[in-house]
């Protein structure tokens, strides 16, 4: 299994448990779902036996679960607040001026032209070409309130209706194999 990390903060934000559709060589698109998780507890796992203790006990736990988003649960990801457009561009400047500074010491050196040039594409195109306040939905990683400046932010947009797509910047991601 691949495992995705925040560049600048090492957070988890991605698996390659889910389909990766690559943009221009910068972005990965991944289909997210809603989905609930049970968060109650095995009592068997504990030692719990049922039988020994009366199968009509009430133990006084009820049931819950958790609800929302598959990728976002399963990569404890953070909500953001909403970006204004202009709030979104100044941000957008500052990372990938952080993120061509921090690829310049690495294997893609010699592709910084072309990785420059697909990201300014997709940012205008994409996501600023169909920017709406509403639109777009902002996650990163569990350290974002840590140190805001330095977080990769996960663009999500929802499209055919009510499907959730989640967009990150490839070269922002480092992978790691577990």
């Amino acid at each position: 299994m691949i495992i995705y990390k925040d560049i600048f903060t090492g957070d988890e934000l991605l698996s390659d448990s889910y389909k990766l559709e690559e943009i221009d060589g910068v972005v990965y698109k991944v289909k997210a779902k809603m989905t609930s998780e049970s968060c109650d507890i095995d009592e068997t796992a504990i030692g719990g036996n049922k039988s020994a203790e009366g199968q009509d006990q009430d133990e006084g736990v009820d049931a819950s679960a958790v609800t929302g988003l598959d990728i976002v649960i399963n990569h404890k990801l953070t909500a953001v607040t909403a970006y204004s457009k202009k709030e979104f561009q100044t941000y957008i400047k500052g990372f990938m001026k952080r993120l061509i500074t921090k690829l310049e010491d690495t294997p893609y050196k010699d592709q910084m032209s072309d990785i420059k040039k697909n990201m300014q594409k997709f940012v205008v195109e994409t996501v600023l070409g169909t920017y709406k306040d509403s639109d777009w939905e902002f996650y990163a990683g569990e350290k974002y309130y840590d140190d805001i400046d330095n977080s990769t932010l996960i663009l999500v947009r929802w499209e055919e209706g009510d499907t959730p797509y989640f967009y990150y910047f490839k070269h922002a991601l480092e992978e790691e194999k577990v």
